[in-house]
């Protein structure tokens, strides 16, 4: 069991390595150049000499090389700052305090909610094993497990606003 931990922590760290380097990746090759997309705007159409697009790839740290860049965002990350957001120009822990209790309270509703539809579903099949019951309550269950979580809200808002004209608001109000 020792032997066993140990493997399972030595792992973590390359994982963790190979882990942000892909999201680093994807980060640096996704937007481009976020400097020209703040200067251009989202069309590229507005006017800017390279002088600006240098003075704010410096500002960004765009213009240094891609390992320090790397070092730099990684070293960022482990001391907890997430800079600033390129796109609302404002420091993406604002953001995360603001999203965060939301996310937190979703995810306690649909576990609240998922218990308690599987847990009585699990002992009506463990009641009922082997019967069409139980294979009914499995065929739902795999298909429950096998559809994308975004189609199922979709199909969930469009239900409820077909059988009982629920209009979903489209923010978040906290009460």
């Amino acid at each position: 069991m020792t032997a066993y931990l140990v493997k399972r922590v030595a792992m973590f760290f390359p994982t963790m390595i190979l882990l942000t380097i892909i999201v680093f990746a994807i980060l640096r090759v996704i937007p481009g150049d976020p400097a020209l997309l703040i200067l251009g705007g989202e069309e590229g159409d507005e006017d800017f000499t390279e002088a600006e697009l240098a003075a704010l790839q410096a500002r960004l740290g765009t213009d240094r090389n891609i390992v320090v860049q790397y070092a730099d965002w990684v070293g960022s990350m482990l001391t907890l700052d997430f800079g600033n957001s390129y796109h609302y120009n404002n420091p993406v822990s604002e953001d995360l305090a603001q999203r965060i209790p939301i996310t937190l309270q979703l995810t306690f509703m649909s576990l609240f909610i998922s218990g308690i539809v599987a847990i009585p579903l699990g002992v009506f099949s463990a009641v009922k094993q082997d019967t069409w019951s139980d294979y009914v309550s499995r065929v739902i269950t795999v298909i429950g497990l096998a559809t994308p979580n975004f189609f199922v809200g979709i199909m969930t808002i469009f239900l409820l606003i077909l059988f009982f004209g629920w209009i979903p608001p489209i923010g978040y109000i906290n009460v």
